[in-house]
């Protein structure tokens, strides 16, 4: 299932896998879960907790807002060949775990 996230300053999504024998991601926007999503820049947050953020982005990553309030945090640009979702898969530490979500880069 995926869900929206609308008390987010930009759309979010939760991750939803399908279990076979890899792990592919499910475009959280149409739903296919072809493996027709494919991955682009990528953007690294790094930060002492409530430090300043040091922002490092690696082949078309886009500095947007660190997805953890506190500490580090990584985005990963994602676009659907089925549907026009421009999306980033971010990974975000926060009071001892790691959280995934998917937000909208529109």
């Amino acid at each position: 299932m995926t869900r929206f996230n609308p008390s987010a300053s930009r759309a979010q999504y939760t991750v939803e896998f399908v279990a076979d024998d890899d792990v592919m991601l499910k475009c959280p926007r149409c739903g296919t879960d072809e493996g027709y999503l494919h991955h682009g820049g990528v953007t690294v947050y790094s930060r002492e907790e409530d430090g300043p953020v040091t922002v490092t982005t690696i082949n078309g990553g886009a500095a947007g807002e660190n997805p953890s309030a506190r500490r580090d945090g990584i985005a990963i640009r994602f676009t659907c060949e089925l549907c026009p979702a421009e999306l980033e898969l971010t990974i975000a530490q926060h009071k001892g775990h790691t959280h995934l979500m998917w937000r909208s880069v529109q």
